[in-house]
């Protein structure tokens, strides 16, 4: 009820235009059924008499149907339809009360009253109908992408200001979507607010939209789950405005348009990390990384290189992994010393020379057998890499005195219900276990994604506890 008077008194001009046709069309249906020429004096009388009633009951009937509530920009065959029912209910009304107030619709012919429905309807569709094609040609005549900007507060009025000031000719900017009810029917600098962001598959179908910006940088994780929903339903480019920490801070401006991140859809704040910390616990060191061929492993070793580790040893079984790493780190981080080294974590032999050679500080073991539907019928390949594996490298860790062992996990340890969970979460007890009796820091990260740059927070640690637990 409240959103209704809301939306009544901010769409008064619609409102008002509906009430201005009803005395034309009640008038004009006397003109039309007297083939234009003067109306009699008896039946204009009556008309006149008649005219406030026809007003007040059609006015009621509009608003009681919501005819105020239809954007004349997207007008359709729904919103028409809307108005035929609304003229037909309020005519059957206005003849009702005058049936009883005008001594049973005396002095009104009954064809009155068909020519008023014909005219009050093509009057009302007419004018919306027309409205909407002035519109359309006037953005179709305009030059570059056309834009709509999900957002008319502060931050959408700024967006649209930096992009006419910066990109004149390079975005058309059609209409502003918000879900606040009151600033509908308002605009901002000439670009109008037409609705709420759930019409937008109607209006890129209408006007052919290229691209969608969300303004929102004070949404919270499920405003912007659902605005992302909304956009990807219309499969249109769509992109954000950075968050608002990151504008407070001066990290971003407002014309820095990015794509949609994973952190702008979490149901919680990001990992924040102490990245200094990180790069002194690397710099200068030794890195190994099990599995480094792996899609793990691989962008394990990228985000490692990133953040100044001196000396990265790849250690992987798949000779054509292997070579495809190393020859992509050889040619993104030409400062990082990188070595490959062809061999089974399984192999205790070869994963004692890598140790010895190497003297790694910290080892990532990324080694693992991942794909759950084809290790159920490997039960002891299973076993072997992923248990039996963990346990000759952690072994290793502690015999040679590396800092940090950490176990690249998997969500499916908890509670196992598979067997490449069941082997995992060996390997996790076995590495608690070994934590208790070594000065080896081992540490278990467990939500394995392809975002593996979190692993890097295990080294961030300050505490000198050498027990292994899980991240949150």
């Amino acid at each position: 009820m409240v959103k209704s008077i809301t939306s009544l008194i901010f769409r008064w001009r619609i409102v008002l235009h509906d009430i201005m046709v009803i005395p034309v069309a009640w008038l004009g249906a006397y003109w039309l059924r007297y083939n234009l020429e003067i109306i009699p004096e008896v039946f204009l009388q009556g008309a006149l008499f008649a005219l406030p009633v026809v007003i007040a009951v059609q006015s009621v009937t509009n608003i009681f149907f919501g005819v105020h509530r239809g954007e004349w920009r997207f007008v359709s065959l729904p919103d028409l339809n809307l108005i035929f029912k609304a003229v037909l209910f309020g005519t059957a009304a206005i003849a009702f009360a005058l049936f009883l107030v005008a001594e049973r619709l005396a002095y009104v012919p009954r064809t009155v009253i068909v020519l008023y429905v014909l005219i009050l309807a093509a009057l009302m569709c007419g004018s919306r109908l027309f409205y909407r094609l002035i519109k359309e040609r006037h953005f179709s005549a305009q030059s570059g992408r056309k834009v709509v900007i999900l957002g008319a507060g502060a931050a959408g009025e700024q967006l649209l200001r930096d992009l006419n000031r910066n990109h004149l000719n390079r975005y058309n900017i059609v209409a502003f979507l918000d879900d606040d009810t009151s600033k509908i029917g308002r605009q901002i600098h000439r670009v109008p607010i037409v609705a709420s962001p759930d019409v937008l598959l109607d209006l890129i179908n209408r006007w052919e939209i290229d691209l969608v910006l969300i303004a929102v940088p004070s949404a919270n994780d499920k405003q912007m789950q659902r605005l992302v929903t909304i956009c990807e339903r219309t499969g249109k480019e769509f992109k954000t405005l950075p968050g608002a920490h990151e504008l407070l801070t001066g990290k971003a401006q407002l014309g820095d348009m990015r794509e949609v991140r994973i952190d702008d859809l979490l149901g919680r704040d990001p990992v924040k990390l102490d990245w200094h910390r990180i790069k002194h616990s690397l710099c200068d060191k030794t890195v190994l990384v099990t599995g480094a061929g792996g899609s793990i492993g691989s962008e394990l070793c990228r985000q490692l290189a990133s953040v100044c580790s001196t000396h990265i040893v790849l250690f992987d079984q798949s000779e054509y992994n292997l070579y495809r790493i190393q020859e992509e780190m050889t040619e993104r981080f030409p400062n990082i010393k990188v070595t490959p080294v062809l061999g089974d974590v399984c192999d205790a032999a070869a994963a004692n020379h890598v140790f010895e050679i190497f003297k790694p500080a910290t080892v990532f073991h990324a080694a693992a057998y991942k794909h759950v539907p084809l290790l159920e019928g490997q039960v002891r390949e299973a076993i072997k890499n992923n248990a039996l594996g963990t346990r000759i490298i952690a072994d290793l860790a502690h015999k040679t005195g590396v800092e940090r062992f950490v176990l690249i996990s998997t969500d499916k340890a908890v509670n196992p219900s598979s067997l490449m969970g069941a082997c995992k979460r060996v390997a996790e007890i076995y590495c608690q276990q070994l934590a208790s009796r070594s000065d080896t820091r081992l540490l278990r990260f467990g939500l394995v994604t392809f975002l593996v740059r979190l692993a890097a927070l295990c080294l961030s640690f300050s505490s000198k506890s050498n027990k292994a637990g899980r991240l949150p």
